[in-house]
């Protein structure tokens, strides 16, 4: 079988960087297509120390003309 017959990705060596609980569908992803996902998170999620400062500014957004959240992380 060729390499094209097993994947556009056949026979490679993926790292995925994300953090464990979000790299689940992009290493199944990547093995559909014929790699072989190295999971190797560099990152951790966790909750903010802190969570009142945070709290404070999101009762308050309807007084910002615009808020930018950079990534679904930041979001939620």
């Amino acid at each position: 079988m060729t390499a094209a017959a097993r994947g556009p990705l056949a026979d490679r060596g993926i790292v995925v960087t994300r953090p464990v609980h979000q790299s689940e569908s992009l290493a199944a992803a990547l093995t559909a297509a014929g790699a072989r996902p190295i999971v190797f998170p560099t990152i951790e999620i966790l909750p903010p120390a802190d969570p009142q400062p945070l709290a404070s500014t999101v009762e308050q957004l309807d007084r910002f003309d615009l808020a930018i959240f950079i990534s679904p992380n930041a979001a939620r």
